[in-house]
């Protein structure tokens, strides 16, 4: 069953559609202390990948789905700043992997070496 339309990454769509907000601020979180951890020079680059990476997959998404009914996706503004405040727990998991990161590297038990 696709999420909503006719939707062009039905995987995305049907995601969205059976959405959890707890379990994905809990999954947006474990990404970002992974890219804090494990990637301290490139992670802020990599959490804005992973912060925007819903809303394209989104606009893709309405955009077909426009090309086929122009009257779905009416609240497409909000649509997106529901897309920010769910993705947004990777910045504070990023921020918590450096902080743990360097507590580590500071009490000489590094295992990232």
């Amino acid at each position: 069953m696709p999420g909503e339309g006719w939707p062009l990454i039905p995987w995305f769509a049907v995601a969205w559609a059976n959405f959890n907000f707890g379990g994905t601020a809990i999954c947006f979180s474990i990404l970002g202390l992974a890219f804090g951890a494990l990637q301290p020079n490139r992670c802020w680059l990599f959490a804005i990948v992973a912060f925007l990476a819903p809303c394209v997959l989104h606009g893709v998404n309405m955009i077909n789905d426009w090309r086929h009914d122009g009257t779905s996706h009416n609240l497409f503004p909000l649509e997106f700043l529901f897309y920010g405040i769910t993705a947004s727990p990777v910045f504070i998991g990023t921020l918590l992997g450096l902080l743990v990161r360097r507590f580590l590297e500071r009490s000489r038990v590094n295992p990232f070496s």
